[in-house]
């Protein structure tokens, strides 16, 4: 990420077996005098004398694609991954670590959460041919939030470069993934207001050259970016509108279960799955002891003499729904769990309705505990 490649102490652990992987031919996006970015194929090679904001948004598809609140990214290394490594085991521990630096990089501002997960993944890590020119080289390309599963590509150059620069060029990547385009690629014919997208600076680590350093703006304007989106204040930006998204793993695990549940409930009923200690583990793929709390939470806010199925049906719908805010979902159901010993507090079926995110539920039981 810095103007001139710095020479690296060969670490051991990236030793490659081969640099010719398939090649793959894309549009070659610099920004550095030696390094290219293959992710951002839309953004301009001059910032055309335009005022900079620090936030830039990718919006290449008609809409601004960015991520639903409570999103993980589940990720594996792709199956041929360590076979371009003479210690391959080594390697991966390596990467992992350059990954988890790079996130932490971007402190509380990540808007997602990562995971890897061999079975359920959303986006692999996988090595590419080397790629250089007359232009640079590239070390990295990532994607923007999309339903889909993805592939994040490595680039044996990235390898040549030492520990602080592969930290960069991945935190540059990981700005791709939560939604920014490179610092000046353009998303109106119009300006935007400079507070919703960040203070009017030259360094950020989605600029090019000596300037692309990930600062304490780039971190707070991208957290002040997804509350105002998430609180649903933020719903277009220059007429173009903000689209969200769950990721790959999310979305078809949501699909499995309201299929389950359907198949279920046609056979047996709701009130009796209810009751079956190992419904809503399978069906949603809860851990049993968190699935016995979300059941006794149901069955108390619902009523546990209940028999009206659509009355039932809407507390699983509220599952689903909560499934995977992660901590938060697992503190939640805890909470609820705490009011079946107080019928004084129990939450009512109306309050429950106009229960729709976390952060609502959240709030409405702190509110009667």
């Amino acid at each position: 990420m810095k103007p001139t490649k710095k020479t690296n102490t060969k670490n051991e652990d990236f030793e490659l077996n081969d640099s010719s992987f398939l090649p793959k031919e894309e549009f070659l996006h610099k920004y550095n005098n030696n390094i290219i970015c293959l992710t951002d194929s839309k953004g301009y090679a001059q910032p055309n004398d335009k005022d900079l904001f620090e936030i830039r948004l990718d919006s290449s598809n008609g809409f601004i694609p960015l991520w639903e609140k409570g999103v993980t990214l589940n990720w594996r290394f792709s199956k041929s991954f360590g076979s371009y490594f003479a210690k391959p085991e080594a390697a991966k521990t390596g990467v992992r670590k350059l990954f988890g630096e790079a996130i932490l990089a971007w402190q509380d501002a990540c808007p997602i959460k990562f995971h890897e997960d061999n079975d359920a993944w959303d986006f692999e890590i996988a090595m590419h041919q080397k790629n250089c020119n007359n232009n640079g080289c590239v070390l990295a390309s990532a994607f923007f939030p999309d339903p889909g599963q993805n592939i994040f590509y490595i680039y044996p150059t990235m390898f040549e470069q030492n520990h602080q620069e592969q930290i960069e060029t991945i935190e540059h990547e990981i700005g791709h993934i939560f939604g920014l385009r490179h610092f000046f690629a353009n998303i109106s014919e119009r300006e935007w207001s400079s507070e919703l997208f960040g203070t009017d600076s030259a360094f950020s680590i989605m600029n090019y050259g000596d300037k692309s350093r990930l600062t304490a703006d780039d971190i707070k304007d991208l957290k002040i970016l997804y509350e105002l989106v998430w609180s649903g204040k933020l719903t277009e930006i220059n007429g173009t509108e903000i689209k969200l998204f769950k990721s790959y793993h999310m979305s078809s695990s949501l699909s499995n279960s309201s299929f389950q549940l359907s198949n279920a409930v046609n056979s047996k009923g709701l009130h009796e799955l209810l009751l079956e200690s190992n419904f809503i583990s399978s069906a949603f793929e809860l851990s049993d002891d968190v699935s016995l709390l979300v059941k006794r939470a149901i069955l108390n806010v619902k009523g546990n003499n209940s028999t009206d199925p659509a009355t039932l049906l809407d507390g699983l719908e509220l599952v689903a729904n909560l499934l995977y805010a992660g901590n938060d979902f697992i503190l939640l159901a805890v909470k609820l769990n705490k009011l079946i010993t107080d019928k004084s507090k129990k939450i009512t079926v109306a309050e429950m309705k106009k229960c729709t995110t976390v952060g609502d539920c959240v709030t409405l039981v702190n509110i009667k505990l």
